[in-house]
């Protein structure tokens, strides 16, 4: 389970799925990493801008992503202590979603700018929105899961029409609005950005303990330090990252066809 700003729980549904997908593809990377690496000893190059992440060799980030997999989506999992580079990991896995999406529309402009009609087949299974639709599904069960009162609804009613008019599709290409979105889905789990404070070093202790104190941030948060298995122990947190990914994205996807069929 995972101590998000939403309550103590286990991550379930479209939102699970896209959690599991984002989870699937950072595995894959570090997977190719490995492969292409084998022989060298120095840290991987996985860069996404959150330094308390940034920073853990790859031994350790394959760590910190096997214990935030289990905490997000196992519900046998109990709530773990959540730390800065817990929370960072986590954080990344969103950074992974979102350079997806960056791909995804490169390739859609592409498309739509290529006159060769072979640039891509349209027998091919490929989907061109896969990415989109995963992150409009996971903001769409956020919305439906949401406990508005009637008060509200009535409130909002005269500016439905705009909103509908406005309303993200999976054939946006604006970057901006889906950088958006995935900073609202990251609100389900994030309390406030704190992984990626790191002022603190530079503040005396005494000052520091009150910042701290002030921003509700334990002791532990930002002095903890993760486990650096053995390359091969670390392989094995890998195959049961996947196999929990995969069962979740089979299970995930097969209670949505269900919804869909109804």
């Amino acid at each position: 389970m995972w101590r998000a700003s939403t309550g103590t729980k286990t991550f379930s549904g479209a939102y699970a799925l896209m959690l599991a997908q984002g989870i699937d593809e950072l595995t894959d990377r570090i997977q190719e990493t490995i492969i292409d690496n084998d022989d060298i000893e120095e840290e991987d190059d996985f860069r996404f801008g959150h330094r308390a992440f940034d920073c853990l060799t790859l031994e350790q980030k394959i760590w910190t992503l096997h214990k935030a997999a289990y905490g997000l989506l196992d519900e046998k999992t109990p709530a773990c202590e959540l730390t800065a580079f817990l929370e960072a990991t986590v954080a990344s896995i969103f950074r992974v979603l979102e350079e997806n999406i960056i791909i995804e529309i490169d390739i859609a402009k592409d498309y739509n700018n290529n006159d060769d009609d072979e640039f891509f087949d349209d027998k091919d299974s490929y989907d061109r929105f896969y990415w989109r639709r995963i992150i409009l599904n996971a903001s769409k069960s956020i919305m439906e899961n949401d406990l508005i009162s009637s008060e509200e609804e009535e409130e909002d009613s005269d500016d439905d029409d705009d909103e509908i008019e406005e309303q993200l599709t999976v054939e946006c290409t604006e970057e901006d609005r889906w950088h958006f979105e995935i900073e609202c889905l990251e609100n389900e789990i994030f309390w406030d950005a704190d992984y990626d404070f790191d002022e603190f070093d530079d503040i005396a202790p005494d000052n520091a303990a009150q910042l701290k104190q002030l921003f509700g941030v334990h002791d532990t948060y930002f002095s903890s330090i993760p486990d650096d298995p053995s390359r091969p122990d670390a392989l094995d947190l890998l195959k049961a990252i996947n196999k929990l990914c995969n069962k979740v994205i089979k299970h995930e996807e097969k209670q949505l066809k269900k919804v869909k069929n109804q």
